[in-house]
């Protein structure tokens, strides 16, 4: 493999990328790896920030690992083919962008609150990418040959590295997901049946209470019995809730949810959804406050779009009370844009990109009740629109959430 010559490099340059091509082949995980490679990158072209994307599985853009002035989208999946270092992979190209507001293949509302003014992405296996190096600048930069050299060198060497390391990581990771799933089996089942358990619980003795006063009742009592028959129906109503997000996992699990859409009105949908909600936001001292584009008509699932919003709204009155919200809702040409954000604690970067998976509850949601499945849903049922979501969070901020959908019917998937 011939890099380039030397004389166009500094010869500290050179030394690091010699270092961090070494290091690769000491390597003995891919963790390792991504950390060697998103660092390297950073280094030897002296830009503010570096990442290493992974091709994951169901055509996922896997941020593994990022070296950067500030924290972007290290642990985060989007699909490939909304996201720029995708575009690389399914391309097979490098990708050079100057100014990442002139580039088509931007999401830009993903980039709008992150530094990045300019960007490279270098595929890793130029024929069959299974990654990329993602290089990125705060100010107006024009990636030179040089540049492209010395990362194309370093993605050609951290191939070879992968490959390396395969056959071991295959045993060690065949072992490792046989722990994980019989360990989440445990723990599933475990969250489960508590979940379960408990309003069958309260629903069997509030029924009991109210048979014994039927029975004994001689001064016509009729509206204390109507309240205890309401508990007790709110309690199946939770527990219904409950068996729903489990048939909709499983569903998911197994590629089988499909979508039911329709022309509806997206504001009253929205509106509906907050109605159901504003007790339970109210109890919570939430303030929420909307701001729609007029009559919003989109061809979607319906019901789908409003258990999207119904799980990101209740998440506020759940993880972020007497907090202040804001709901955006604005149409641009073809697509859907949404912002729900609050000014509540925030979540800690360390388990951010836990709480999509299923059955997750680590972290700041632990004694919370509920199986850990609405953010997992959710972003499911905002991809099966066509969509995607980014999630943004930090104790200064707090939380925010942008969806982008199209409004397109013919980009919906199975439908």
């Amino acid at each position: 493999m011939t890099l380039m010559k030397a004389k166009k490099y500094d010869i500290s340059t050179f030394i690091q990328l010699a270092e961090a091509i070494q290091n690769l082949s000491l390597a003995k995980s891919q963790e390792e790896i991504f950390a060697l490679v998103s660092k390297a990158a950073q280094q030897i072209t002296g830009a503010q920030g570096a990442a290493f994307v992974l091709r994951d599985v169901d055509e996922q853009c896997y941020y593994s690992d990022e070296a950067s002035i500030s924290p972007l989208w290290k642990g985060q999946r989007f699909p490939m083919k909304n996201c720029i270092s995708g575009w690389a992979m399914l391309n097979k190209q490098v990708v050079v962008v100057p100014d990442i507001y002139q580039d088509d293949r931007i999401p830009i509302d993903a980039y709008i609150s992150t530094y990045i003014k300019s960007l490279v992405i270098i595929p890793i296996r130029q024929e069959d990418p299974i990654a990329a190096i993602g290089v990125y600048w705060s100010q107006s930069h024009i990636a030179t040959q040089e540049e492209i050299e010395l990362l194309t060198a370093l993605a050609n060497c951290t191939a070879t590295a992968m490959e390396n390391i395969g056959l071991l990581l295959e045993v060690k990771e065949s072992n490792q997901s046989l722990r994980t799933l019989l360990r989440a089996r445990d723990e599933f089942l475990s969250i489960a049946s508590h979940q379960l358990k408990t309003p069958l619980t309260a629903m069997q003795i509030q029924l009991q209470m109210t048979q014994r006063k039927i029975r004994n009742d001689q001064k016509g009592h009729a509206g204390a019995y109507l309240k205890d028959i309401q508990s007790s129906l709110k309690h199946i109503n939770n527990l219904n809730d409950v068996i729903n997000e489990l048939l909709d996992v499983s569903l998911l699990t197994l590629g089988e949810l499909k979508l039911n859409p329709g022309h509806f009105s997206l504001n009253q949908a929205v509106d509906d959804v907050i109605t159901k909600l504003t007790p339970s936001l109210r109890l919570a001292q939430c303030e929420l406050k909307t701001e729609f584009d007029d009559d919003i008509q989109v061809y979607m699932d319906n019901y789908r779009i409003e258990q999207i919003f119904s799980h990101l709204i209740s998440n506020i009155s759940k993880h972020a009370p007497k907090s202040h919200a804001q709901l955006l809702i604005q149409k641009r040409s073809s697509k859907l844009v949404v912002h729900l954000e609050d000014n509540g604690p925030g979540i800690p970067k360390d388990i951010q990109y836990k709480i999509f998976r299923r059955f997750e509850r680590d972290g700041l949601y632990t004694q919370r009740p509920g199986l850990g499945l609405g953010l997992y849903i959710t972003k499911k049922l905002v991809e099966l629109h066509g969509g995607y979501l980014f999630l943004y969070s930090s104790p200064e901020t707090g939380t925010k959430y942008l969806i982008e959908l199209p409004m397109n019917k013919h980009l919906l998937k199975n439908s």
